[in-house]
């Protein structure tokens, strides 16, 4: 029994120092090297992590010496990244990425939190190009919420959403006013976009470089069929023509958008599109931007103030940080 015990704790020994022999940084000296990487410079690396200089460059030096390679080219007070230094600064941002997402991962984990988030999102709208990892940075940053998605028509979504079937909404901005005034309800509007006008390519399209909404005002305009009076898309998309002074000779109504990608496609028409429908462009669909203060819209995240569920909050967050990092309509 006695050598069972002094072959395991030798053998841990031993593990401990190929560890440590093998460990030849500390994360200190990845902070520094980083901020140095980024600011170009030790004296602006020092001020903004209100450390000495001197201190920053014996950490790199020692960085360097450990590592065998040189991690910057120095000449007088100007330096800039050898390969090496450009390689290793970049996967140096993967990881401290990967240990902030373990990090809320395993706080997530440790508080307990359970539980459904329950999100309406108009159909149509492009959400995962807008706001690109929106919905999978989420569940993977919080696996212990069940996000349950919800796509539909807007009506159908502003219904659910006042009966409390839905815990957030994400609607065209005008369609989330009419929801507003209700008691409690708040929301967050994103940046706005232009409409963009959808047409068939031709050779003449492709050889002008200025085209614009002008060029289509003789073509047959295509709406959605809707038995709704009060239809706000179509509303739009006419407030918009009258203040471009573009009176449709044609007009060709269809009882669905993938019908309006069909005829628009076969050179049948043009239409109007939203800046934050999904429109996959090919070489029988382009769009030119439109004009004018009518055209600029966008989308509005809606939630109630009364509602006591936990991961709303955490959603709440996690789309705040996204609209800081994400430039729109691109």
């Amino acid at each position: 029994m006695a050598e069972d015990l002094a072959y395991t704790h030798t053998h841990i020994i031993n593990i401990n120092i190929k560890v440590k022999e093998t460990l030849y940084m500390n994360f200190l000296q990845i902070k520094y090297f980083i901020s140095v990487a980024e600011n170009m410079s030790f004296t602006k690396a020092s001020q903004s992590l209100y450390v000495s200089q001197s201190t920053i460059s014996k950490q790199i030096a020692a960085l360097e010496e450990s590592l065998g390679i040189n991690l910057f080219y120095r000449s007088g007070r100007t330096i800039t990244l050898s390969p090496a230094g450009e390689s290793l600064y970049k996967d140096f941002l993967k990881i401290i990425k990967s240990l902030n997402e373990a990090v809320k991962k395993a706080k997530s984990l440790a508080s307990g939190l359970f539980g459904q988030f329950k999100l309406g999102i108009l159909q149509f709208v492009d959400i995962t190009r807008i706001l690109p990892g929106l919905i999978r940075d989420f569940q993977n940053d919080n696996p212990n919420i069940m996000l349950d998605l919800v796509v539909t028509r807007p009506h159908d979504l502003q219904r659910m959403f006042l009966d409390g079937e839905l815990d957030a909404v994400i609607l065209l901005s005008f369609d989330a006013e009419e929801i507003s005034g209700y008691p409690s309800i708040l929301k967050l509007d994103f940046p706005k976009g232009p409409h963009k006008l959808l047409y068939h390519p031709t050779e003449e399209t492709k050889s002008n470089p200025n085209l614009s909404i002008d060029d289509f005002r003789d073509e047959t305009f295509i709406f959605l069929s809707t038995d709704d009076p009060d239809d706000r898309v179509n509303k739009r998309e006419n407030e918009i023509l009258e203040e471009l002074k573009i009176k449709p000779k044609r007009i060709l109504w269809v009882d669905s958008v993938e019908s309006i990608f069909i005829y628009v496609e076969e050179g049948l028409g043009v239409a109007i599109a939203g800046p934050s429908m999904r429109v996959i462009e090919n070489e029988r669909l382009a769009s030119v931007p439109i004009p004018g203060e009518k055209s600029m819209t966008g989308i509005s995240f809606c939630w109630k103030s009364t509602n006591a569920n936990p991961a709303l909050s955490i959603f709440k967050e996690h789309l705040e940080k996204k609209l800081l990092e994400t430039s729109f309509y691109n």
